[in-house]
């Protein structure tokens, strides 16, 4: 059996940490969304009815202390709040109910359509991943999936 003694040739770039320049590799990321990047992980939190802001939502947890209904951000500031959105662009947000006996709930902002179950009973979480499904001004939308914690 003969083995093949050429070696293909091969493009090998090395990179430092120190030469990374971060905004050049948040352009490419995003140029190529593979990631979306820059995202917080911050806490807001909500003892009543509320509205969330794109900002709440990206900032990617909040905190229900009393029965309320959670209404999240329409589907154009959320496109607003994600510079260079594309369709398929994906981020999940976090929702723990930390009332003792009381039922947070879910819904879509204008643009947005809410699957999975709606309702956060007393003391657990729910995962929320939100997809946009259009980023065309005017027209933007988004779906948001959610998972309750058993």
């Amino acid at each position: 059996m003969a083995i093949n003694s050429e070696v293909p040739a091969v493009d090998v770039r090395v990179v430092r940490a120190r030469d990374i320049d971060q905004t050049e590799e948040r352009r490419l990321l995003t140029a190529t969304r593979k990631a979306i990047v820059g995202i917080k992980s911050a806490e807001s939190s909500a003892a009543a009815n509320a509205t969330l802001t794109a900002a709440q939502v990206l900032n990617g947890f909040l905190n229900t202390t009393a029965a309320a209904t959670i209404t999240f951000p329409t589907a154009a500031a959320l496109v607003a709040g994600l510079p260079g959105a594309v369709v398929g662009d994906t981020f999940t947000f976090y929702v723990a109910n930390t009332a003792a006996a009381a039922v947070t709930t879910l819904a879509g902002g204008t643009g947005g359509t809410v699957r999975g179950n709606l309702s956060i009973p007393a003391l657990k979480s729910a995962q929320v991943a939100f997809t946009l499904t259009n980023v065309t001004a005017g027209s933007e939308a988004y779906l948001a999936y959610t998972v309750v914690g058993a």
